[in-house]
């Protein structure tokens, strides 16, 4: 059977044949599981810093603000279990928690993004020349960049309406 001038059998058992040589179920797993577990550390550097922020502009209400909406959003049995800790750390100011989440999440973004070039570097049939430093040192470049455009993105998306209204009046 042909479509478009391409065998379709043949074409599928090399499709099968290289999916399996290249175990690309294997490599989806791996990246989710780093990007998954990358979650963690970045809440954990996002909470702490929340508390800095909402200290530094004097909004002190921000415990109150995030317990109202875990307890509006989330079960409350994961509410009660969520709220503890996390008004541990935003009340409970140390520049440790910000530190050792700034740290973890920087490792473990950086872990995503590694296990996403390999990915890439499988599904191009290309083979790694760079050294574990050089590697290293791409994926924490690449993780900063990201974070970087997220916060840029999530700013002008907030800044957005202000700005249109300002332009509208």
């Amino acid at each position: 059977m042909r479509i478009g001038g391409v065998d379709v059998v043949p074409t599928a058992k090399a499709t099968f044949k290289d999916f399996k040589d290249d175990d690309l179920q294997g490599l989806a797993a791996e990246v989710a599981y780093h990007f998954l577990f990358s979650t963690v550390p970045l809440l954990i550097f996002l909470t702490a810093l929340s508390g800095f922020i909402s200290r530094a502009t004097g909004t002190d209400d921000a415990v109150t603000s995030i317990r109202q909406w875990l307890f509006d959003n989330l079960p409350s049995t994961t509410a009660t279990a969520v709220a503890g800790p996390i008004e541990d750390v935003i009340e409970n100011q140390s520049g440790g928690f910000l530190s050792l989440g700034a740290v973890l999440a920087l490792w473990g973004g950086k872990n995503a993004i590694a296990a996403l070039m390999k990915a890439l570097n499988v599904a191009f049939d290309l083979e790694e020349t760079r050294s574990w430093v050089r590697k290293t040192a791409i994926a924490m470049g690449l993780t900063v960049a990201l974070g970087l455009a997220i916060v840029a993105a999530s700013s002008f998306f907030l800044a957005g309406s202000f700005i249109g209204e300002e332009l509208a009046g």
